[in-house]
């Protein structure tokens, strides 16, 4: 409700779902509905006439808050004095009526501004530079291999391409910005054709269990090769308000750590399938193409 109808027509009591405001206009009194510029003194209810002076006295100290509420509002000065008395006809009250809903309108109008802008400035994530995102992917590496990495990050339309070509076995991803949360990984290249795949399948829509199926399906036809040894992923996350776009700086970051052994078992690697204790190392998707050690410090 704006405040500045309320009391004249549409106020309601506290303490009743009954509305109070019309029969108000067949009362003596003046009213001064406003919305003001910033720094202007409160308003102040004027009354006239005699009867009822304790029912005002009431009416004007539950209005008056209302009132002033309308301060902080930007916008043009308006003040619509308007006198009624008792003689008044039907069509003068129609006016007042009237003169309250432009008001109100005004009030809304100013309200929803902010919103407004609010929502037009969320253009989506942040994209860094080329030079920050190749520093922030670098954090999943091992400290001695981060020199010679290689490194995928994304353009300005948001396709993954090469930012950097390494020398070493490690090819690393910088954090995608239309995920949720920071998130790094690097991996040996034998992991690639699988890492790849997933990608692929992602961007067709395709993903969770259907995902899981069609990889597994494809592994068993030899279309995709996956390691014959061990192989090393890292994974480096942070919260969004963590990490600084604009120089790559992360803080509480937390890396991970994961082994693939394609169709490992508990008993093949003597691992259990939950962790009993913080950092202990267990084995995930135990016995499939995807089996793989986690260790989460």
């Amino acid at each position: 409700m704006c405040p500045a109808f309320g009391g004249i027509n549409c106020a309601r009591d506290d303490d009743s779902s009954t509305a109070v405001g019309y029969q108000n206009f067949y009362a003596p009194v003046a009213v001064r509905i406003a919305t003001c510029l910033p720094g202007l003194a409160p308003l102040k209810l004027c009354e006239g006439g005699q009867a009822r002076s304790g029912y005002r006295q009431q009416r004007r100290r539950k209005l008056l808050p209302w009132y002033n509420k309308l301060l902080p509002l930007k916008g043009p000065f308006f003040v619509a004095a308007i006198n009624i008395s008792t003689q008044q006809t039907h069509m003068k009250n129609i006016l007042l009526f009237m003169t309250a809903i432009t008001v109100c309108l005004g009030c809304n109008s100013k309200k929803e501004e902010p919103s407004s802008k609010k929502d037009s400035s969320i253009s989506g994530a942040v994209l860094p530079s080329a030079e920050i995102q190749i520093k922030s992917a670098l954090l999943a590496a091992p400290l001695e291999k981060r020199d010679s990495c290689t490194v995928y990050g994304y353009s300005a339309d948001k396709e993954l391409i090469l930012l950097r070509q390494g020398t070493n076995e490690l090819i690393c991803l910088a954090d995608n910005p239309d995920v949720p949360e920071f998130s790094v990984a690097c991996y040996v290249r034998e992991l690639e054709p699988f890492m790849k795949r997933g990608r692929e399948l992602r961007k067709q829509g395709i993903k969770d269990q259907q995902l899981f199926d069609e990889r597994d399906k494809e592994v068993k036809e030899g279309t995709l090769q996956m390691p014959k040894q061990p192989a090393a992923l890292y994974v480096y996350s942070a919260k969004d308000k963590d990490f600084d776009p604009s120089t790559g700086e992360v803080k509480n970051g937390y890396l991970r750590y994961v082994i693939y052994i394609p169709f490992a078992t508990a008993a093949s690697t003597g691992l259990p399938e939950k962790p009993s204790a913080n950092g202990m190392p267990w084995i995930m998707d135990p016995g499939t193409y995807r089996a793989h050690i986690m260790i989460n410090p």
